[in-house]
């Protein structure tokens, strides 16, 4: 139970069999732990909006506080039935993206992830350049254009060609997407920009066929500080993507965070601008083992 408002955390460590670390109080049980790399952000194809919203809006919440995060889909499979492997899934950067190279780039593999160099998606394939006195892509930093304090963002679509999108979304420092320990913000993080996105079908060879896209748009920067960017895609007159994926699902696709430099001082800062959005209970979990159990462990953190 993380507030992600400031970073405190409410449950006793003692009900998950975990010592109190040395810190600890009741206002702030000392549970978080900030040096993560990663979050997910979808585990399966048939992702429920509201689920996807809040993971969202705690990941917008993460980076406005100075975590640089990387989101990241996988299929989450369980079972043979549902579930189905590698919907969605996540993309990663590497010099060289030939399968038989993989052996010898795990460490490349990983370094990537790391670094934000990754788009998570369940069917479009998103990338995202931003340009401004110098470019990159997501997990690096760029700074704004010193003529006019902009960056422009340009994002390329492919997919085949029974997958549609139609909307690209733009978000920047969002606010409004915290919420106290024991809730959730489940209503969608509201974007910077948002753009309809018209495909053209084109040959792929072999017979088959693909949509691709090309989108480009000029955002402004705070000239005072620093911010994140993330790009997402989405197919919202999707109504789903069974049979092709028995499980359905959108098209969804997001790319990682950008970060601007906009002070210009060398250094990415947070933006620290986490306010509350319209939050509601999550459901109370019930953690197995009394505190009383838990009595005898030591008041430190190992």
């Amino acid at each position: 139970e993380l507030n992600t408002l400031t970073l405190a955390t409410e449950r006793d460590p003692l009900e998950m069999r975990i010592p109190r670390p040395a810190d600890y109080t009741e206002a702030d049980t000392g549970l978080f732990y900030a040096g993560f790399d990663a979050q997910e952000i979808m585990n399966k194809a048939d992702e429920s909006e509201e689920r996807q919203n809040t993971w969202m809006n705690d990941l917008f919440s993460l980076l406005s506080h100075g975590l640089t995060l990387v989101g990241i889909g996988d299929s989450d499979t369980h079972t043979v039935y549902t579930g189905p492997l590698g919907w969605p899934r996540t993309y990663v950067e590497l010099a060289n993206d030939a399968p038989s190279s993989f052996a010898t780039q795990q460490e490349a593999f990983a370094t990537a992830i790391k670094d934000g160099h990754a788009v998570l998606a369940s069917g479009p394939h998103l990338q995202v350049t931003v340009t401004g006195d110098d470019s990159g892509g997501p997990g690096d930093r760029v700074l704004p254009r010193t003529a006019d304090g902009m960056v422009t963002v340009t994002a390329t679509l492919t997919m085949p060609d029974w997958i549609d999108v139609d909307t690209l979304r733009i978000y920047m420092n969002t606010p409004n997407t915290g919420a106290p320990a024991g809730a959730t913000v489940a209503t969608a993080p509201a974007p910077l920009v948002e753009q309809a996105i018209a495909v053209t079908t084109t040959a792929a060879g072999f017979g088959l066929f693909k949509n691709v896209a090309t989108i480009a748009v000029d955002v402004a920067v705070p000239a005072n500080g620093d911010a994140w960017l993330v790009v997402t895609a989405t197919g919202e007159s999707t109504p789903s993507l069974f049979p092709v994926i028995p499980d359905g699902g959108k098209p969804f696709a997001l790319a990682n965070a950008v970060y601007l430099d906009g002070n210009r001082n060398g250094v990415w800062d947070a933006p620290g601008n986490v306010t509350a959005g319209a939050f509601t209970a999550r459901p109370e979990v019930t953690l197995r083992g009394p505190k009383e159990a838990q009595a005898n462990l030591p008041d430190v953190r190992e």
